[in-house]
């Protein structure tokens, strides 16, 4: 007798389906590089915000953020779509329309506040949905590390993209030069910030079209079928447990994720690499301007050089993570990241030639480590994708806390309040320290909890009603990744645990 037709089980996903999947985090992307590459400079010098006002602006998007993520995680986790439509799928276009709402209307700090409430609400609703939309597509965990991949690839482009746009409009209007970003600067940003959302909405198009989710209806019909059919064949029954899986994994919810310890672990990695990943980003802009005293088309120009660097590594890491394994290869990111950030502390001031390959370095070490960590969490997650949202809303929630709080304490601590010629200097020495202490501290931390999860198996999760179906699954070898197809230390890992 046939097996059922289950096709999340069966079919593998086309690289055209990936790149569809890819496009729907774009206009997230464009914001998101916009929103911590340019964010201070902006309200510091066209606005003239002094610097803990300016961190109290990113700070209140931070905060809205955090609470809109892990609510609309479980939302998204227990609401169904809508007319039919995937719930993943609802979630990402409501946040597209909300965030039109967000227009080019400018004002004071009260003004802002609920353009900035509306904007993160939308942002947070596009992310959570795309990022909890990955394990739902395919169960192989190396198509998990490809969609990764190509969703990373899609940020890096899009930031390329962004950042050029900037590079073009800053050197086509700035007759003098200039280091210092000042109110005449306003309608250059209006310019680039309408493109990048014009370009944004798109590749949201493009997404809807082209990537397929099952309604709720149709995956309980595709499960529940797969219960109905009986057969005695040997083979079919060494591979019923996987169409079962999904059912048993089921109730598996957010109690069960807070005791495992895990959860907690690769939680700390992700908020980790979040922090070396926005503090440079927002820091390196200033650390250009005011360390190097660099022309501010700089500004565009070094950030750039990160992200084609990241965008190059997006495509060479997978190679080394299937024979080294996840955890070797974030070691291996985070060293790269403090050999750019020590590289940095070193840099003379008016020379950028040097600046680049600094930024090489820091370019690659970001992009191998945030790819990394999100496929640690796919892996954490496994099949559990009933409540995965969940996951993914909660470390999302502390990623954007702990970056709030960070650049209000950065920001708080600075020598300068307000940029004035004689604290110039010291507003110099403390960007450096930043990029230097601030950043090789987290990487620190990272290492310290990647050593720890060296000692297990981060998707091996024995609890509740998921405990039967683990066993069964390892007993059966019917896994979707068989034992060659395993990175080493994973191998090594099942080894340990089968005998």
């Amino acid at each position: 007798m046939s097996r059922p037709d289950n096709p999340r089980h069966l079919t593998r996903l086309s690289w055209l389906q990936k790149l569809m999947y890819g496009a729907g985090h774009v206009l997230n992307d464009l914001c998101a590089s916009m929103r911590f590459s340019y964010l201070l400079l902006y309200f510091e010098g066209v606005n003239s915000f002094s610097k803990p006002l300016a961190g109290f602006v990113l700070l209140l998007s931070q905060v809205v953020d955090a609470v809109a993520t892990p609510l609309i995680g479980y939302e998204s986790d227990r609401v169904n779509g809508c007319f039919g439509y995937g719930k993943r799928k609802s979630w990402h276009v409501l946040g597209k329309c909300i965030r039109c709402n967000d227009s080019s209307e400018l004002a004071r700090f009260f003004y802002y506040a609920p353009f900035i409430v509306i904007f993160q609400f939308g942002w947070a609703s596009t992310q959570i949905s795309h990022l909890d939309l990955l394990p739902e597509l395919t169960p192989s965990n190396m198509q998990r590390v490809e969609l990764n991949a190509v969703r990373y690839a899609f940020t890096v482009i899009s930031n390329l993209a962004l950042y050029s746009l900037t590079w073009l409009i800053i050197s086509k209007s700035d007759l003098l030069p200039g280091e210092k970003i000042v109110p005449a600067d306003a309608p250059k940003f209006r310019e680039i910030v309408l493109i990048a959302v014009g370009v944004g909405m798109i590749f949201t198009i493009i997404f809807h079209i082209g990537t397929k989710e099952e309604s709720c209806d149709q995956h309980v019909y595709s499960t529940c079928s797969s219960q109905s059919y009986g057969s005695t064949d040997e083979t079919y029954q060494t591979h019923r447990v996987e169409y079962l899986q999904p059912i048993s994994l089921q109730s598996y919810t957010w109690m069960h994720w807070l005791k495992e310890y895990r959860f907690y672990l690769v939680t700390l990695v992700y908020v980790c690499t979040r922090l070396v990943f926005t503090l440079s980003q927002i820091y390196l802009p200033m650390f250009v301007l005011h360390s190097l005293q660099l022309h501010k088309k700089y500004i565009a120009i070094v950030p750039l050089v990160v992200f084609i660097s990241g965008f190059i590594a997006s495509f060479m890491m997978k190679p080394f993570d299937e024979e080294a394994g996840r955890k070797l290869t974030y070691i291996l990111g985070l060293l790269l990241v403090c050999g750019g950030c020590s590289w940095m502390w070193f840099l003379p001031a008016k020379h950028p030639h040097q600046m680049y390959g600094a930024a090489v370095f820091l370019g690659i070490g970001t992009s191998t480590i945030s790819v990394t960590s999100l496929a640690m969490t796919a892996d954490l997650i496994g099949d559990r994708v009933s409540s995965g949202a969940f996951v993914y809303g909660t470390m999302s929630f502390m990623d954007k806390l702990s970056n709030g709080i960070a650049v209000v304490l950065i920001q708080y601590f600075h020598p300068c309040w307000s940029e004035v010629t004689e604290c110039s200097a010291a507003s110099a020495l403390y960007y450096r320290q930043i990029l230097g202490f601030v950043l090789g501290g987290v990487c620190g931390l990272a290492f310290a909890v990647i050593l720890i999860l060296a000692l297990t198996n981060i998707g091996m999760i024995h609890q509740g009603s998921s405990q039967s179906v683990d066993r069964r699954l390892t007993m059966t070898g019917s896994d979707s990744e068989s034992d060659e197809t395993r990175p080493l230390i994973e191998r090594s890992q099942l080894v340990a645990e089968r005998s």
